[in-house]
């Protein structure tokens, strides 16, 4: 009896001790349950306040959940169901109006389903297709019961109702009214689905025209859309009570959305306490793209939460993928911003804008203004009944600093440099002058630009900005953890080179090659001893030839490798944060004149062998990159009174170790959210001198010694290598701040790189010094003046030695004889080309490591497969090889070289293997 009753008061405490972590536990995947209404405006709903009519079974939903009262889509249905299914502005798919809309493609474009799938996630779409392209299937869906067109309700309708169910042709039978037999889909899916995770896309006839009698109307019915509403609303009820029978409901997230704004023909009349909502569906007005919205999980989302905060229908997309364990897609420019915390309701960032997009037209919405593509600026404090015009001369200093910020948000989204409507103007159709086929792509921005910068009069200045250890983490890369507005900016006013690979994955060989337009063996640069006019005493570098044909050509910061500068290659002095300018002796290039110019910044924290990572007290300035960004601006607004074009080369040092930023970038980032390594070991098969001991970094005095370095100081790292991402991003902004502010942006071609990849404990490995994909793939952003396509992504091969031949191409110069690389102008001009099949890198390895040699590891990238092989630079013999498929194994963690069938294509690759270099 004793023993009994210890047992139950153990079996208590227990209980009791995990209490806590039962509450705080994170909730379990949900089923999703995505219900959109068609033609369903605020001034229709009960609980948004609506006089017409009353909609219980939604009204609950709010009850029991979160009802938002500032939710935004484009005021289409077309257009609003490409944001909400691919997360991306119309400006990027190309779905600018009802016609465009069903020419997106799935090569290009990525929905929910598709993304959800490899969480485990079964999904069906049931209802109006709409004007989406092909079949719900091409875009993932698992189940479809679906109808082309709008407002299809009975047989009796001029268009007669047919429907396609998981590709078999029905037509509705007389008396079948289209809503139920929707709901029997619904029911049906359910129930055939209820024991794994589910995402249902229930897409809704109601309430669009045409306004037919439903089965529930009166013979007298006065009110037939008032009918629709009802029913519709029951058919919410419904739904809700099917998943409570079967189990359901307690684990599934319901979101009720509409598509746009009310019809017109009922606008007038959907009123909220007597009054009319401003516009209607279609318009470019409030009423035609606030909609209702509301989002219901038992047991998680805050019940009976009313938000004011902003949502912007392409944040569906990855809120639902976060929710659901997914992942997001990369190398994809996602405009969407994830609210889960919200759903959750936890702590967030809430958005400071909505982008609104129909045909030529659109808007920038933030919670009091909105400001047009006219630049017209309304005050919204009035909406959804009013919006005031605000006098574009107001000397109101709070409209004054609305225009600013929506205004930047507008330069920085830049929709007249994406996809351009060619459509009749009013969101509804192609131009019947010229009809879109499904084979051809959107008009691009190139119909309406000015000539671009290479085709006018004058030679362009140059920004050249180079960024040590960056790999390509960046928002425009589509990496949606890290914060990097400004590198953002940048890309959406030119181009993005998806595959860019240095030619050397350590600093100093990396920007020779780049700054002399040769590889490796030609410079002789293959570590950070030596100064490439040992071997090219004569070469003509990069601002050197500028500087040869009326440039003004000046470095600050860290461009060279530190302590190998070349005076020869700039108008003056290379200037450094620390107070010191160097110069070099024309005689010889090793020996180094130094002066000083100021008390500069402090480095020592930089320079020496601290801890590797640091959240700094400073402010930006007073660190090595503010200072140089600080430096920068002076340096534009005087180059601008010089009367000659200028090569501005400014270098920024972080994100290289140690990693040192203000607080505030840290501040940026959620320790908890930041992931750890997928892999810590080398590739299967791989040799073991493929990597390394992670030196560089156990050289700071914090690190553990062992290796792979634990997970917990893994993430300290990572949040550190962000945060100076974050940190070196601001001064990049402050850059094209002054560019804007002098003047100069119309005449000024930007390019930024990274001088090689960087691994954060993939594979174990930190840093570079290797050969794999994330240590010779990094950013290469470059922005002509009035280019004719920006924002695009190039997925064409380029490597660094071709930054020389393009800059020169691009500003009119001849390009020297001799360089290794090609011009990309052509990529600029027309991103889907190509200009050559491989990039190659290269690595050394001593004797030591490689138990022969030395050896030199050449590396060839093509479009599907990296060969990397290691020979003796004494006699050329073959130590060992790699093999990576880059498509289906793109962390590279199998070496596929010795597999059975790989002969061939070893030695097609092996074909474009340079001759060894020889010691």
């Amino acid at each position: 009896m004793r023993k009994t009753s210890m047992q139950h008061i153990l079996i208590g405490l227990l209980a009791v001790l995990a209490l806590p972590a039962l509450l705080h536990a994170e909730p379990k995947k949900p089923n999703i349950v995505f219900i959109l209404a068609d033609d369903l405006g605020i001034g229709n709903v009960g609980c948004y306040g609506a006089d017409r009519v009353k909609t219980p079974n939604i009204d609950a939903l709010a009850r029991g959940g979160v009802r938002h009262t500032h939710a935004y889509t484009a005021p289409l249905c077309g257009p609003s169901r490409a944001l909400i299914m691919t997360g991306r502005y119309a400006f990027r798919t190309g779905a600018t109006n009802q016609d465009a809309t069903g020419q997106m493609k799935p090569a290009n474009e990525k929905m929910i389903p598709k993304l959800l799938k490899p969480a485990g996630y079964v999904s069906s779409m049931i209802g109006k297709w709409g004007q989406l392209p092909l079949e719900p299937s091409d875009w993932g869906f698992d189940d479809s019961f679906r109808f082309k067109g709008s407002g299809v309700y009975w047989s009796t309708q001029e268009k007669p109702g047919r429907y396609v169910v998981n590709g078999v042709a029905k037509a509705l039978k007389e008396k079948e009214y289209m809503p139920d037999l929707m709901h029997q889909h619904v029911v049906d899916f359910l129930r055939s689905n209820r024991e794994k995770p589910f995402f249902l896309y229930y897409s809704m006839s109601h309430v669009h025209a045409e306004i037919l009698r439903t089965p529930d109307s009166a013979a007298d019915s006065k009110d037939l859309f008032a009918d629709n509403l009802a029913y519709m609303d029951k058919l919410v009820g419904k739904l809700v009570a099917e998943l409570e029978r079967q189990k359901l409901r307690e684990k599934t997230l319901i979101v009720f959305f509409g598509d746009n704004g009310t019809g017109k023909a009922q606008a007038k009349t959907s009123t909220i306490g007597g009054r009319a909502l401003s516009g209607e569906k279609g318009s470019m007005l409030e009423g035609g793209a606030r909609v209702p919205m509301i989002v219901n999980w038992p047991g998680v989302t805050p019940a009976g939460t009313v938000s004011t905060g902003l949502v912007d229908s392409t944040d569906f997309l990855p809120t639902l993928v976060e929710l659901a364990g997914g992942k997001l897609p990369s190398g994809t420019v996602l405009d969407g911003k994830s609210f889960a915390w919200q759903i959750r309701g936890e702590k967030g960032a809430p958005r400071e804008s909505v982008f609104i997009e129909l045909a030529r037209m659109w808007y920038v919405r933030e919670a009091g203004w909105k400001l047009n593509e006219k630049g017209e600026l309304f005050d919204m404090a009035n909406a959804p009944f009013e919006e005031k015009l605000v006098a574009a001369g107001s000397r109101d200093e709070s409209a004054q600093a609305a225009r600013k910020r929506l205004q930047s948000t507008l330069n920085r989204l830049n929709p007249a440099g994406g996809i351009l409507d060619r459509g009749d103007g009013t969101g509804r159709h192609a131009n019947k002058q010229k009809k879109i086929t499904a084979n051809e792509s959107p008009m691009p921005a190139d119909a309406l630009q000015p000539e671009p910068v290479w085709k006018t009069a004058g030679k362009p200045n140059v920004l050249f900005i180079v960024v040590d250890d960056l790999r390509p983490d960046l928002g425009c890369y589509g990496n949606t953890l890290i914060k990097t507005p400004n590198l953002d900016r940048l890309a959406a006013r030119g181009t993005i080179f998806k595959r860019a690979y240095c030619q050397q994955a350590v600093c100093s060989p990396s920007r020779t090659s780049v700054m002399t337009g040769r590889r490796p063996d030609a410079t002789r640069v293959w570590d950070l001893v030596t100064h490439f006019r040992t071997a090219l005493p004569d070469t003509v570098t990069l601002p050197q030839h500028f500087k040869a044909n009326g440039y003004h050509a000046a470095a600050l910061g860290k461009v060279y490798h530190r302590g190998y500068e070349d005076g020869r290659s700039w108008s003056e002095p290379h200037w450094y944060p620390n107070g010191q300018t160097v110069d070099t002796d024309p005689a010889d290039s090793t020996r180094r004149i130094v002066r000083k110019y100021g008390p500069g910044v402090d480095t020592k924290a930089e320079s020496g062998k601290g801890p590797a990572f640091e959240v700094s007290g400073r402010k930006d300035d007073e660190l090595p990159d503010g200072f140089t960004a600080s430096e920068a601006v002076s340096r534009l607004h005087s180059l601008k009174s010089r009367g000659e074009p200028f090569f501005l080369a400014v270098g920024f040092q972080k994100p290289h170790l140690p990693f040192i930023a203000p607080k505030k970038y840290w501040d940026l980032y959620d320790p908890q959210i930041i992931p750890v390594p997928v892999t810590a070991t080398l590739p299967k098969g791989a040799p073991a001198f493929a990597g390394h001991s992670n030196g560089e970094l156990h050289s700071y005095a914090n690190v553990p010694k062992e290796d792979p370095i634990p997970a917990d100081f893994a993430k300290q790292l990572r949040h550190g290598y962000y945060a100076c991402i974050s940190y070196t991003d601001a001064q990049v902004g402050r850059l094209l701040d002054a560019l804007e502010k002098e003047g100069l942006s119309e005449n000024t071609i930007i390019v930024l790189w990274g001088d090689h990849g960087w691994q954060l404990g993939d594979h174990g490995l930190w840093h570079k010094h290797t050969n794999f994909e994330l240590a010779t793939r990094a950013p290469l952003l470059v922005s002509v003046p009035k280019q004719q396509r920006v924002g695009r992504k190039c997925e064409a091969l380029v490597e660094f030695v071709d930054i020389y031949p393009t800059l020169a191409d691009l500003c009119g110069l001849p390009a020297p004889q001799g360089l290794d690389g090609v011009s990309l102008k052509s990529l600029i001009e027309d991103p889907q080309g190509t200009v050559k099949k491989v990039a190659i890198s290269q690595y050394p390895r001593g004797p030591k490591k490689a138990g022969a040699g030395p050896v030199m590891g050449y590396s060839i990238r093509n479009e599907q497969w990296r060969l990397t092989v290691w020979l003796n630079q004494k006699d050329g013999s073959t130590v060992a090889t790699e093999l990576y498929d880059e498509q289906n194994d793109p962390a590279e963690t199998v070496n596929l070289a010795d597999r059975p069938g790989q002969k061939a294509l070893i030695e097609e690759l092996s074909k474009y293997l340079p001759p060894v270099a020889r010691k």
